[in-house]
């Protein structure tokens, strides 16, 4: 009931259902915290989210950011966004969440998607792990 309410409002507030389907909710718990996070509809999101479930180890990373490695590298080909605060470091292969402020996108920064909640739980010192998992 909850998730077609979601839906339904998804629809009204984008005009349209077909970008609806496309967005894809993930939850990464970091101890007893939850952070929820959007994808966006591309290339490397869509690579990513095939991975999931995935527990990664978090470090820091310019006091600003926290990078993991994924299994799996991502392709660079995907739809430029031009922010957001989950990205895929193609150089290094590595997932970053910006936890001070939003990255913009380069050529080698693909923006995967943009936190809904939770991301200050990001914002602690050293090595954490973290499960990521797709949300139905």
């Amino acid at each position: 009931m909850a998730r077609s309410l979601i839906f339904v409002i998804v629809v009204i507030l984008t005009g349209s259902i077909a970008k609806a389907e496309s967005m894809k909710r993930i939850r990464f718990t970091i101890g007893k915290n939850s952070a929820i996070a959007v994808l966006y509809n591309t290339q490397a999101a869509r690579e990513f989210a095939a991975q999931l479930p995935l527990t990664l180890t978090f470090k820091d990373f310019a006091s600003k950011e926290k990078i993991a490695y994924p299994p799996r590298k991502l392709s660079g080909k995907s739809k430029q966004n031009s922010e957001g605060d989950f990205a895929y470091y193609a150089p290094w292969g590595n997932i970053a969440v910006f936890y001070k402020e939003e990255a913009s996108a380069t050529a080698d920064l693909l923006i995967l998607g943009q936190f809904e909640s939770g991301k200050q739980f990001f914002h602690v010192g050293g090595s954490f792990e973290v499960k990521i998992e797709a949300l139905e």
